[in-house]
């Protein structure tokens, strides 16, 4: 028999076309073939390239039929054929014709036996080429027993991360050891090994039935997990034995090329495009390869993907285009690339961001020079009406709010809810900020839509140095805002005595009262705090003031059983007599025997 036609199976095998006419032709042309020094190895690549391609199918039976036709014990062939049949069926190989070939290929060798063991002490190996030219010599050490490598490293996992090709060898032929077992991360011995980059490894565990398309803990298979190691050398490999390009994570349909592009992976890049990668393809979260370098700054791989041909006015699903991303990220050298490509700077996302608005809102303060430079537009606003000042102003890049108030934008620009970028910087505290913005000019009283003050938000959440710089810039201790609540009010409900006491000290005023009708002493009592009521009522605050249900103090902290409270209004001689609009008193509420002894 012609050797091309040998050459014609295997390519045909590894391309996933059927080939069952060429194997029947070399089935029944076994009596010639005896007579070449081609004939005996019929059986392996058939057996180890088509039968292994499957997933299902494990190394071991493959071994063990090539091992026993090797070594002449073809009475014990044929229950091994059997299983591999078996096998082959469940598989829903379309080269059925391959299960009556192999049979008849077996069963042929046992009137051969003399040129077999003349061919087998000439120590024959078969070459052969598959359709990318990647050749792998399979030799009698891949599929006999052998001898114990020096050094020998029982984890197969761990040789397979080593790189110790002898050690996986040995564990698989003589330990009966099935190559597509997991290891306790998910992880088979084929996943292992391409992350890696050992591509003699996967090279020869693809040969012996490693499953090419199982998937980790991750979801990712052996080229994806090469991908994200940067292997290119594996794969290659991985592609020229038929692994899909396209072939999606089961968990983020992410493909290999964009787990490449999420690693900075350059060189595996390169080679999943060389290999005809769909450069546009989309993951769960619509991102392209060069969206999801762009959101990552992986400015080593967005030149790549760029002249690769990626489209570099891709979105995604919400309108984000690799300009947005890459400024959102602070990638400068992203940023400058795209715009030299074409990017607009003006893009807009379906929320209204440009690459100006999402730099501001990350502090990226070199991406914005850069666009402003570049003739970003600083009057720009996103659907919630936020501005480059307030974003910036929220990521608190005191650098970004200084650049961009050289640039010109307004110190009070309002954004959300009418707050202004002082309001921002009260409502998270950054001082320093709210130093520079005070002095630039920026109206220590505006108001947002709700009438807060930054006093009033500075006194419910932030320090007593930020409460002193506002009240030393003019902020009006007494503005109320829509709920009544005055800067003391909102330190009151909020527990924060230092502010209580530096605001009364300053003159605050104790008896304002919210729309409910509580003062600052009910706030106080409702929160339980004894420390603030002290405060308080040393600082003049009407004991028995009401609110709209005509309850006073006693009422209130009799409500939640708080003795602490109630030994204090009682020691200040609260009126327990007081009635509500219910016409009870605080005795009429209160529940435990404690309680009764300390106000009856």
């Amino acid at each position: 028999m012609d050797s091309s036609l040998l050459a014609n199976i295997i390519k045909k095998a590894n391309a996933n076309e059927d080939c069952s006419k060429e194997i029947k032709t070399a089935a029944s042309n076994l009596t010639e073939l005896s007579q070449q020094n081609e004939f005996y190895q019929l059986p392996i690549p058939i057996i180890a390239r088509i039968m292994s391609r499957k997933s299902s199918i494990g190394a071991n039976t493959i071994t063990r039929i090539i091992m026993k036709i090797k070594d002449f014990q073809a009475k014990d062939l044929m229950d091994d054929v059997e299983e591999a049949q078996n096998q082959l069926k469940a598989t829903m190989v379309r080269n059925t014709a391959l299960q009556l070939e192999l049979r008849l290929a077996l069963e042929e060798n046992k009137n051969l036996h003399d040129q077999l063991e003349k061919l087998k002490s000439d120590n024959l190996i078969l070459k052969s080429e598959n359709q990318n030219n990647v050749s792998y010599e399979l030799d009698e050490t891949e599929v006999l027993p052998i001898e114990k490598p020096s050094d020998y490293e029982p984890n197969i996992y761990k040789a397979c991360e080593k790189g110790l090709l002898s050690s996986v060898k040995y564990t698989i032929t003589n330990e009966d050891f099935d190559v597509n077992t997991p290891n306790e991360t998910g992880d088979i011995p084929l996943t292992i090994a391409a992350f890696n980059g050992k591509a003699d490894i996967v090279n020869f565990l693809l040969h012996v039935g490693a499953d090419i398309e199982y998937t980790n803990a991750f979801g990712n298979n052996a080229l994806m997990e090469a991908s994200q190691g940067n292997r290119p050398d594996t794969i290659k490999e991985l592609i020229a034995f038929g692994t899909p390009l396209e072939a999606t994570n089961p968990k983020n349909k992410r493909t290999a090329l964009d787990i490449a592009a999420d690693a900075g992976a350059k060189n595996a890049i390169e080679a999943l495009v060389l290999a005809g990668a769909e450069i546009e393809a989309k993951g769960k979260d619509g991102l392209t390869p060069l969206c999801i370098a762009c959101k990552n700054g992986n400015k080593r791989v967005t030149p790549t993907l760029i002249n690769c041909g990626a489209d570099i006015n891709a979105r995604s699903p919400d309108g984000q285009t690799p300009l947005i991303l890459a400024s959102a990220a602070g990638a400068l050298t992203i940023v400058k690339n795209l715009v030299d490509k074409g990017s607009n700077i003006s893009d807009v996302t379906d929320s209204g961001d440009t690459p100006l608005l999402m730099a501001c809102s990350n502090g990226a303060d070199n991406v914005v020079t850069f666009l402003l430079e570049k003739g970003a537009s600083i009057e720009v606003r996103n659907k919630d009406r936020k501005g480059p000042m307030y974003l910036a102003t929220q990521s608190g890049s005191e650098d970004t709010v200084s650049i961009l108030l050289q640039y010109g934008c307004d110190v009070n620009e309002r954004g959300k809810d009418n707050a202004t970028p002082l309001y921002v910087a009260a409502q998270n505290d950054y001082i320093e900020i709210v130093k520079l913005l005070l002095s630039k000019g920026a109206d220590v009283n505006l108001m947002t839509r709700y009438g807060d003050t930054p006093l009033i938000e500075a006194c419910g959440t932030g320090s007593l140095e930020l409460v002193n710089l506002l009240i030393e810039n003019g902020a009006d201790l007494e503005h109320a805002n829509n709920g009544g609540e005055t800067a003391l009010t909102a330190a009151c409900s909020e527990g924060r005595a230092e502010i209580v006491a530096a605001l009364i000290a300053k003159g605050a005023k104790t008896e304002n009262k919210t729309k409910y009708g509580n003062t600052p002493l009910l706030e106080a009592v409702s929160e339980g705090n004894v420390e603030i009521c002290q405060a308080l009522l040393n600082g003049g605050a009407d004991i028995n003031a009401l609110n709209n249900m005509s309850m006073n103090a006693l009422h209130i902290a009799v409500s939640n059983s708080d003795v602490e409270v109630i030994k204090l209004l009682v020691e200040k001689g609260i009126n327990k007599k007081q009635v509500d609009d219910d016409g009870k008193t605080p005795l009429d509420l209160a529940s435990e025997d404690e309680i009764r002894e300390l106000i009856k």
